[in-house]
């Protein structure tokens, strides 16, 4: 034998104590992970208001815009934050061209949040784009003047375009200016710029910001108009 040799005793047997026989353990069963809707994870959590807007664009673009306002709908019922579902809402309705609607929609939603800057600013602005009436135009004023110290770009963007209206092209053109420095490529608040210093008799100025908004990539509503405004200035 070897000095590092093991003594082994081949006639005494190995006990198997770690070797375990079937059926002496728990049986434990894993339930399997279940991929909820939109739907029936909004009935674990109803005041989600992410939830409902995400279900009402995804049915508006399945079915109809008409079905993806009903679920909005519903989500002001239920949830504590009628604000942003509000405004939502009420510029879907607008889109469609139901302004009557729209204007009713942010005026219960401001009832509700009476503080509010974003509901205040579009309710001013849908005012005073539809203008059918002196006491439109004046409820707009008066709502853009309680937020019109906020720096927000849509906020300035709103009393720009309702200081436009009223004829205040001065008090205009600065707002636009303000909101501009924070997002310069706004294709929109370019055309609008434009059209008040074309208004105000600064025609050199109102051709760069048409020229902007005429050739940016973004689509809105007045495109044609800013690309006829802009060939009327370069053919005087």
């Amino acid at each position: 034998s070897r000095d590092n040799d093991l003594p082994v005793n081949p006639t005494k047997a190995k006990q198997l104590t770690n070797v375990r026989a079937s059926g002496t353990d728990e049986n434990l069963i894993l339930t399997p992970h279940i991929k909820h809707s939109l739907e029936q994870a909004l009935e674990f959590n109803i005041q989600s208001v992410a939830l409902y807007q995400r279900l009402a664009t995804l049915v508006a673009l399945d079915s109809s815009v008409d079905e993806g306002m009903e679920i909005i709908k519903k989500g002001l019922e239920v949830t504590d934050e009628p604000e942003i579902l509000g405004v939502d809402l009420a510029l879907s309705q607008y889109r469609l061209g139901r302004r009557g609607l729209a204007i009713a929609t942010l005026t219960d939603a401001l009832r509700r949040v009476p503080d509010s800057i974003m509901i205040k600013t579009q309710l001013a602005y849908m005012l005073a784009d539809e203008q059918s009436n002196d006491l439109q135009i004046a409820r707009a004023l008066a709502l853009i003047e309680q937020v019109e110290d906020s720096e927000l770009v849509q906020v300035q963007g709103a009393v720009g375009w309702i200081k436009y209206k009223v004829g205040n092209y001065n008090q205009a053109i600065a707002a636009y200016k303000r909101a501009l420095k924070q997002s310069p490529n706004n294709a929109e608040l370019n055309y609008q710029l434009g059209i008040a210093l074309m208004d105000s008799g600064s025609n050199a100025e109102a051709e760069i910001f048409l020229a902007r908004a005429a050739n940016a990539d973004q689509n809105f509503k007045d495109k044609q108009d800013a690309v006829a405004r802009l060939g009327q200035l370069r053919t005087n």
